[in-house]
């Protein structure tokens, strides 16, 4: 099993999605990384983690866009192509959550 943990802003408000008759919520946050090059200038980067958690009424009230989280859980990777582009998506089925 890999685990990641992130601490990032939510991207937007969650969602509920059912899938084979269970709830789950899902987000996504955007974890910026911030250093300097070698010529002293600031770069930020940020990468965006899709999250998916068991459904929840009371955290699907307190995700929304903006807040800033730490999650924990199972990393999942998915590979796409679109249009001749390959890409992997990077994901965490959510364990642990904590409102930052």
């Amino acid at each position: 099993m890999l685990e990641l943990t992130c601490i990032g802003n939510l991207g937007s408000d969650s969602t509920r999605v059912e899938w084979m008759g269970n709830k789950f919520l899902s987000f996504n946050i955007g974890v910026t990384e911030r250093r300097r090059n070698e010529k002293k200038e600031k770069i930020e980067s940020t990468k965006w983690v899709s999250c998916t958690m068991a459904y929840s009424e009371v955290f699907e009230k307190y995700l929304k866009k903006g807040k800033k989280v730490f999650v924990r859980g199972n990393l999942k990777v998915k590979e796409w192509e679109k249009d001749g582009k390959k890409g992997v998506d990077i994901g965490i089925r959510v364990n642990d959550i904590i409102f930052l």
